[in-house]
């Protein structure tokens, strides 16, 4: 964790030095993007316009996994790609 810690404190030196507000800024100059609130900007849509649909495929896939094994029910990471594949060729 510390060499972490020591990775992002050189990264904002790294970008103060040569005139950026941070690393952020930095990595973004000439994207589309452009700015990190540009970036935020769109993920924040993002999310509202998808949180609807995910709190349904959520719901589908944990509805199908305890079809699929009701002693075990519980919706793990690596379930999802498999749980996907099923609700897929079900429709």
């Amino acid at each position: 964790m510390k060499c972490l810690e020591e990775l992002l404190k050189c990264r904002y030196k790294m970008a103060k030095l040569v005139g950026y507000e941070s690393y952020a800024h930095r990595a973004l100059k000439g994207t589309m993007a452009k700015t990190p609130e540009t970036v935020m900007s769109f993920l924040q849509l993002l999310t509202d316009k998808l949180s609807d649909k995910t709190a349904k495929d959520f719901t589908m896939m944990s509805n199908m996994k305890k079809k699929l094994n009701p002693l075990n029910a519980e919706l793990m990471p690596w379930d999802h790609p498999y749980l996907s594949g099923v609700l897929r060729a079900e429709r």
